[in-house]
């Protein structure tokens, strides 16, 4: 019966055997006992090692691996196959972690990247124009909503601000310059002011002289 448990349990195999039957000398391979008496493995593997002298990689599981059998309990995206250390890549139409999600539902063709589950360049650039083609007129319709009433205001504001600009640069004159303007204005008044002084002065008439007649007394 002892016997019958060391070919099937290797776990309880004595010290310095190891392996099915405990036929494998510890002391032999690993100059001690046995690490693990499955596989009579000396020392502990290092991360995302495994087996025998940790000759097997596990590399593609986010976690470590299990040192005896290279179990993973997650896969990194893009491999699945979590029961032998995830060496299987995701196949077509599957991407992300353990190759659970679908390049189908995500772009309506397969991925052109396994790991995100990048979309064909075509197949992206539709969707986009798809997705504005959807959202513009909602987007039109709340901004002129929002801005319509203003847009006077702001089409109006430029000129309001070019009068004041012409305002400013009339009232900005310099001193110097000030009297030879106002002048000029004074000058310019006279002369549209004195047509009308001479149309309404009266036209001087000349008399025209009379010849006077001496008085001669009778004596």
């Amino acid at each position: 019966a002892e016997t019958y448990h060391f070919l099937f349990s290797p776990s309880a195999c004595p010290a310095f055997t190891f392996g099915e039957g405990c036929k494998g000398d510890c002391g032999k391979k690993c100059k001690k006992d046995c690490l693990h008496k499955h596989n009579g493995q000396c020392n502990e593997c290092s991360s995302k090692r495994w087996g025998i002298d940790c000759k097997d990689s596990c590399v593609n599981c986010v976690t470590d691996c299990s040192k005896t059998n290279g179990v993973c309990f997650n896969c990194k995206p893009g491999f699945k196959n979590g029961n032998h250390s995830c060496n299987i890549p995701c196949e077509a139409g599957e991407f992300g972690a353990d190759c659970s999600q679908s390049c189908f539902e995500k772009c309506g063709a397969d991925c052109v990247e396994r790991v995100e589950g990048i979309c064909p360049e075509s197949d992206t650039l539709l969707y986009v124009l798809v997705l504005v083609m959807a959202i513009a007129p909602v987007f039109v319709a709340l901004l002129y909503r929002s801005f319509g009433g203003k847009m006077s205001l702001v089409e109006t504001k430029p000129v309001l601000i070019v009068e004041e600009i012409e305002e400013n640069s009339v009232n900005e004159i310099h001193p110097e310059e000030k009297g030879v303007v106002e002048e000029a204005e004074v000058k310019s008044a006279s002369e549209t002011v004195q047509p009308q002084s001479h149309s309404a002065m009266p036209i001087p008439v000349e008399k025209e002289e009379q010849e006077v007649t001496p008085l001669v007394v009778a004596t």
